[in-house]
């Protein structure tokens, strides 16, 4: 039988060969002609933060994806349940630290050219919303009416620890884009029943589902 680092190492692999980006029209950007790249030790962004949350999380993620009935154990489960909120917990912790700062320094784009508009932002949390979300679901749907209160519960504190992100997110830029929930909602497709049949309150209330 596969372990679980096999399969995810597989399947990482396959992620990273299908992920593209998405473009925006020019008319919503705000263009910087003399803004040099990011370097690798430069300050974060809201985007090198997010881009770095999702290569983190997609291993720990795809474990959860390609659990079986026999490892969707607590034990089986706590591992990799556990990296997802190490990442989401490092990721928020970042996100905090970029309070204060001018916002189109936040905003940079990843290349360092353009400042984000609210829909690229939109974009950008609704990738690891949907990433954590669907390797929950997947567990989930796998276990059906043998969830055990248990592994509800681990479930369940990831998700918590999504809308504890999300709410950094409108700290740091709430003020700007006044809008960004409204925007993100429709990216976040069949991942709102997830998050309702999992009773995560925070996010319920912060999203309007």
């Amino acid at each position: 039988m596969f372990s679980f680092s096999s399969i995810a190492i597989f399947a990482t692999l396959a992620f990273s060969a299908v992920t593209s980006a998405i473009p925006f029209a020019e008319s919503e950007r705000t263009a910087f002609t003399d803004v040099a790249p990011r370097a690798d030790n430069a300050q974060d962004t809201f985007a090198s933060i997010f881009n770095d949350a999702q290569t983190q999380l997609v291993p720990f993620t795809n474990q959860l994806k390609f659990a079986t009935k026999q490892n969707a154990t607590v034990e089986g489960l706590t591992a990799p349940v556990n990296g997802i909120k190490g990442v989401l917990t490092s990721t928020t912790t970042r996100l905090h630290g970029l309070a204060g700062h001018p916002i189109e320094a936040i905003l940079l784009s990843l290349d360092g050219t353009v400042v984000l508009t609210v829909h690229e932002v939109a974009k950008i949390v609704s990738s690891v919303i949907i990433l954590v979300f669907e390797a929950l679901g997947a567990v989930q749907i796998l276990l059906a009416g043998g969830l055990v209160p248990s592994v509800l519960v681990l479930l369940v504190g990831v998700g918590q620890l999504v809308g504890t992100l999300l709410q950094a997110v409108d700290l740091v830029v709430g003020a700007v884009f006044i809008d960004l929930f409204v925007v993100l909602v429709p990216l976040l497709g069949t991942v709102v029943g997830i998050i309702r049949g999992l009773g995560i309150t925070l996010l319920i209330a912060l999203l309007g589902l």
